[in-house]
């Protein structure tokens, strides 16, 4: 008896209707960016950068929906419903709590400073060692979500049309370089707006597919809790469950707020609504529409175990990844209708697009603001500051590509990528926390606090890929179907003992985000005290929480008062 060998990825192929549809969505998505580059001068960097601070909510909202959403989350969350269940899915509870957190405690200090990158802060608050410090993290580790952010609809289109990883990568980042770097942020935002239609449109379609081929939602469901795959409330506190209740709420919930908080991509789109209300709508539409987005996924991902539960696809190698599940499925059921699995691969591609575009723009505003002005004290005019703002955004976009070659070597995209940025934007988080909420903090307690919560993050997530790549550490999945055919066996890999791997490295993925920002804030505090408390006399009340703002003030204008009758 022989291994079974599906080789399904030698016979889907795209049709001549399906490229067409794929073909019209990307020059669309360069138009965009060719009509804002020549027809919509951006004579300036702010323009360039923020768009005038003139955008509306809902374009707003459509923008950061997607690009929070990602090739990564449509392909990852359908893959980690089929593979471990849905507990994950208790993250939509996270999306409700970001959007009061960031609106209050963190958005109005930014937007009243009038800065066009977030970290310019730092430099306000305590030191420009500590603003380029950030900063140069932020570009680091912008890089590297870039790479796998890319990496993951290369595998999608290389599943249904045959075109390998790299050229597929690279034609991601030459359109996104093309819109962004002409464009500006304006163009991101409004590309971002018609991908996200085309997204909503691809998903529906599959989504309606799928019930007519598969199912209604109760045989879906009956499906997956006859496999286990229903499951909310996994009390286990324990920090080592890869999803429990805890770790998806808590670890979630921090990451969401990180990641709206304290990153340049999200707070920069928000930077250019024309006020606090417009900003605070905007994220609520995200909200929701990441809500609804991932919702389809999930659910999708309980189709495809119903469509795959005697024969799993990865096991009869007929894909090479999970990440690969949800394209090969729709190439399977949407055969029948022209033009749908390309609709399906450009909405993937568009939400992928749309999170290199922003990031791009948020790269170059950063390096042009923080580190070519802030660190160099580079001056250049208006004009070229345009001008090296779109150089910037080119040379990002093929460094992200040459890292590309680094994440094909990483495990589940989902997984990393949540990493990546898990760890930085939780450092980041607690550093502003710092600035605006604990008004003694010091240069010396912001440094060592962002250095120490990274590398404590970076620590868990290296020893934890370590472990993975060496096969010391398996995340095992529910059960799938392993009758593939009467003449043919499928192997089922061994799960090695977890036991054996040092408990750090199994903390959950999730908990990195809420580690980083714990360590930040418990280091800076305690190095402040060190080094000697900042007097709250000496910080500009601009720069702290409006939240505890006329407190402080009430309090400096006592210690003014005390001064005076001391000294008279």
């Amino acid at each position: 008896m022989e291994e079974c060998d599906g080789s399904l990825l030698e016979r889907n192929r795209f049709g001549w209707e399906d490229y067409l549809v794929f073909s019209a969505v990307l020059v669309i998505s360069m138009g965009i960016g060719v009509f804002f580059g020549c027809f919509k001068k951006q004579n300036t960097a702010a323009d360039f950068l923020l768009g005038g601070r003139e955008m509306n909510f809902w374009s707003l909202g459509a923008s950061l929906t997607l690009g929070f959403t990602s090739a990564i989350s449509v392909l990852g969350n359908t893959a980690e419903m089929y593979n471990y269940g849905t507990q994950y899915a208790m993250v939509l509870i996270a999306f409700a709590i970001m959007v009061p957190v960031t609106t209050f405690l963190y958005l109005p200090t930014f937007r009243s400073l009038g800065i066009t990158s977030i970290y310019e802060y730092f430099d306000k608050r305590y030191s420009n060692r500590t603003r380029l410090l950030m900063s140069i993290l932020f570009v680091i580790q912008t890089l590297l979500y870039l790479s796998v952010v890319v990496y993951a609809p290369a595998l999608a289109l290389r599943a249904v049309t045959g075109l390998d990883v790299i050229t597929a990568s690279a034609l991601i980042f030459a359109v996104s370089v093309v819109y962004s770097s002409l464009g500006g942020i304006k163009a991101v935002v409004w590309t971002d707006t018609f991908q996200f239609m085309v997204i909503i449109v691809a998903l529906i379609a599959v989504l309606i597919l799928g019930g007519l081929v598969d199912g209604d939602p109760s045989v879906i469901w009956q499906d997956a809790q006859n496999s286990s795959r229903i499951e909310f409330f996994n009390m286990d506190p324990d920090p080592r469950i890869r999803h429990s209740f805890w770790t998806v709420i808590v670890g979630g919930t921090f990451y969401w707020i990180a990641m709206n908080s304290a990153t340049q991509s999200s707070v920069q789109r928000l930077m250019t609504a024309p006020s606090n209300k417009h900003a605070a709508w905007a994220m609520w539409l995200s909200a929701l529409g990441m809500t609804v987005i991932f919702s389809i996924t999930f659910y999708l991902g309980l189709v495809a175990f119903t469509h795959y539960q005697d024969c799993d696809p990865l096991l009869n190698k007929e894909i090479e990844a999970t990440d690969q599940l949800l394209p090969f499925y729709v190439m399977e059921v949407a055969s029948s209708l022209p033009g749908l699995s390309g609709l399906f691969v450009a909405g993937v591609f568009s939400a992928s697009l749309s999170t290199v575009a922003s990031s791009l723009n948020a790269l170059a505003a950063s390096t042009l603001k923080d580190i070519l002005v802030g660190g160099f004290n580079y001056k250049p005019s208006e004009a070229r500051g345009a001008l090296i703002s779109k150089g910037l955004s080119v040379l990002y976009g093929l460094l992200g590509f040459v890292l590309v070659f680094l994440v094909m070597q990483l495990g589940g995209v989902l997984q990393v990528a949540i990493s990546l940025n898990g760890m930085l934007a939780g450092a980041a988080l607690g550093t502003f926390t710092l600035g605006m909420y604990v008004p003694w903090s010091n240069e010396w307690g912001a440094i060592a606090g962002t250095i120490v919560g990274f590398a404590t993050s970076l620590w868990l997530c290296i020893g934890a890929q370590v472990v993975s790549l060496s096969g010391k550490l398996v995340v095992e999945r529910k059960s799938v179907g392993i009758n593939c055919g009467d003449d043919c066996f499928v192997n089922q890999p061994d799960i090695p003992d977890p036991n054996l791997v040092f408990d750090g490295y199994r903390v959950s993925y999730l908990y990195y985000t809420p580690i980083a920002y714990i360590v930040t804030m418990i280091v800076g505090v305690i190095v402040s005290g060190l080094t000697g408390w900042e007097k709250i006399e000496n910080v500009d009340p601009a720069l702290l929480s409006t939240l505890i703002r006329d407190r402080v003030k009430r309090h400096v204008k006592g210690i003014e008062l005390e001064t005076k009758e001391t000294n008279s």
